[in-house]
């Protein structure tokens, strides 16, 4: 009896320790859900990527890379950033004008991009590192529309709190994108790395705006040019500022796979693109998912108290207490393990992997949260600052290892030490801006 008794009182007596209710209650609820939902999505491209190492070749990946670059650079604008301001506005009225807006503006950006893209076709093939890249140059404007309305969705999805519809649809993508990667590779015309995840994209984007219009429509009401003018000012420093920072922060992630390709080769490319495929994974995998949800909870407690710095800290610690042994592990079998799991083409890569393990712990530990602090606290000009920095560092680190040494990796070095110095930066940012100041009281922007 005394033993039931005992085992009967343990799980109140661990809701009163320090932080249990962070770990156990429904924050990690929430974290959880997205995580497996995450998890499952990231697994599918690790069981296939030593499949896809052998049927495309690494000048392929750098294809795929440079493509990818052309969408994510575009992607980082087409919504003016409005989706971020979706978890702001305290009525659902105010929020799903900022979605509507968000959608249009996407729309917009794409059909302008598809414009150009036809009228500068020719100028466009001079900037492109491999000869193979203009020929899907036309499906960037679709595949930035897919990615931007999924995106809006999701950020809707985010704010309703429902995390299990959030992490099912990356499920869906990935699946999709795979079995595409993996059934295109047999067809004649090449492009099945990009083919894949078009389709993969496509069959997201629709599922999920789907749900999203099923549950939401009887809210249509409430949208109109008025009430979109109205958010548009209310929340224009997301357009002002964030759509720099946005440009250059992918600018700044995107330009390595640019300059890699243009300064040494697309096979070197190829060998980034892979590391930085797998090395990403973790931030995909763990800290994203952490961060989504602490974007709502740190809206919410910096909304009502002005103070969201006790969930940074607890959040960044978790994800250093998850991501210190695997990096530390990857430095000493890194290129092993790269020629073992991807076939004899790709032990080069593993070399690239050891050199950037560091970069890759500080971007999963500090990143996400850091700019999600950033965000909710609106502090944009700041955050615009920090991605221009980034963004001169990082093209000065690459440059110099090619035009002084002429070694890749020494450019490797260099481009890890400085994005690693500048996450830690952008941490320390957020750390300060976490606890609103006396002098600056809810409500001033």
């Amino acid at each position: 009896m005394r033993q039931a008794v005992v085992g009967m009182g343990l799980p109140s007596r661990l809701g009163r320790l320090p932080g249990a209710r962070f770990l156990f209650g429904r924050f990690a609820r929430s974290v959880l859900t997205l995580m497996t939902g995450t998890t499952v999505s990231q697994i599918l491209p690790v069981l296939i990527a030593p499949v896809l190492t052998r049927l495309y070749a690494p000048d392929e990946f750098g294809t795929f890379a440079i493509y990818a670059a052309w969408c994510l650079i575009i992607g980082a604008a087409a919504t003016g950033r409005y989706e971020l301001a979706i978890m702001l506005p305290e009525s659902d009225e105010e929020a799903i004008n900022l979605a509507v807006l968000s959608a249009v503006i996407a729309l917009a950006v794409s059909a302008a991009c598809l414009a150009a893209i036809l009228l500068l076709g020719p100028p466009l093939r001079s900037l492109s590192g491999t000869g193979r890249v203009p020929v899907w140059l036309y499906l960037v404007p679709a595949t930035v529309a897919l990615a931007s309305l999924r995106a809006v969705a999701t950020y809707w999805l985010n704010r309703r709190q429902e995390y299990r519809m959030i992490a099912s649809n990356r499920i869906v993508q990935s699946g999709a994108s795979a079995c595409g990667q993996l059934g295109f590779a047999f067809f004649p015309w090449g492009g099945g790395l990009i083919a894949g995840n078009i389709l993969g994209n496509g069959i997201a984007a629709f599922s999920l705006c789907r749900r999203v219009w099923k549950e939401e429509k009887g809210k249509k009401h409430a949208v109109c040019r008025r009430s979109l003018l109205k958010e548009a000012g209310r929340y224009r420093k997301f357009p002002q500022f964030s759509v720099a920072g946005g440009l250059l922060n992918t600018i700044s992630f995107q330009m390595p796979a640019i300059l890699f390709s243009s300064l040494y080769s697309p096979v070197v490319l190829g060998y980034y693109a892979i590391v930085e495929r797998i090395l990403s994974l973790p931030t995909l995998l763990i800290s994203t998912s952490v961060a989504d949800v602490f974007r709502q909870r740190a809206s919410d407690e910096y909304r009502r108290n002005g103070n969201c710095r006790g969930l940074l800290l607890r959040s960044t610690f978790s994800l250093a207490l998850f991501g210190l042994a695997p990096f530390c592990a990857l430095v000493v079998f890194g290129p092993a393990a790269f020629f073992l799991v991807f076939g004899d083409k790709w032990g080069n890569a593993g070399v690239y992997a050891r050199l950037l393990a560091v970069m890759f712990l500080f971007r999963f530990v500090f990143s996400p949260m850091a700019g999600t602090v950033i965000q909710v606290t609106e502090r944009l000009g700041i955050d615009t600052i920090w991605q221009s920095a980034l963004l001169v560092l990082s093209f000065l680190s690459i440059f110099t290892g090619y035009y002084f040494f002429g070694s890749v990796y020494v450019s490797l070095v260099l481009y890890a030490a400085v994005c690693s110095a500048m996450y830690l930066a952008a941490f320390a940012l957020a750390f300060l801006f976490s606890a609103r100041s006396p002098a600056r009281p809810a409500g001033c922007r």
